[in-house]
């Protein structure tokens, strides 16, 4: 609104025939405005600092697809970066259920990778494998915390292997 405000004041007849400066000068006060509105507004404020957590599940499969991007971009890539994205993106698996959707493409992602740089080696497979198992050693926290903890509600399983398969269903099915 006070962007609009500000081609009234000048005498001009329309916003084309308004001076550069001019327009310039209005969108920088009304960026100012918009700014001091929000930073008042108490449903903003409440709305942007409640705790979600997609945000850390994003940030998993964004982080892992930008190192893997980093190794991509490179010439001479160091694999370091490759292995961190595929450890980033095994542990976020086990957080977010469309990560594990998005795998076969993500696997495809990585070798075809490895394969631009010819870095597609038994050892390099090996590695990326360990990492995957790395990652995915995330859900042995849980299934510890609950073997130990009798009142959570799991007593009846005897074996991590039910718990796990559980846990599993759970959070994909």
């Amino acid at each position: 609104l006070f962007h609009r405000l500000m081609y009234i004041t000048p005498p001009c007849a329309s916003r084309d025939d308004a001076p550069e400066a001019v327009l310039s000068r209005a969108k920088n006060v009304a960026a100012c405005i918009a700014a001091l509105c929000l930073l008042v507004s108490f449903p903003f404020w409440s709305a942007a600092t409640r705790p979600h957590y997609m945000a850390f599940d994003l940030l998993l499969l964004l982080g892992s697809l930008a190192l893997l991007q980093h190794h991509h971009a490179r010439s001479t890539p160091a694999l370091s970066s490759l292995y961190a994205g595929v450890f980033l993106y095994a542990m976020g698996t086990t957080e977010y259920s469309l990560m594990l959707m998005l795998s076969p493409g993500f696997i495809v992602l990585v070798l075809s990778s490895l394969r631009a740089h010819q870095q597609l080696t038994g050892k390099t497979a090996a590695c990326v494998l360990g990492f995957i198992v790395l990652g995915l050693g995330m859900y042995i926290f849980p299934i510890w915390a609950i073997l130990h903890a009798p009142q959570s509600g799991y007593g009846e399983f005897g074996q991590g292997w039910q718990i796990f398969s559980t846990l599993w269903q759970q959070q994909f099915f």
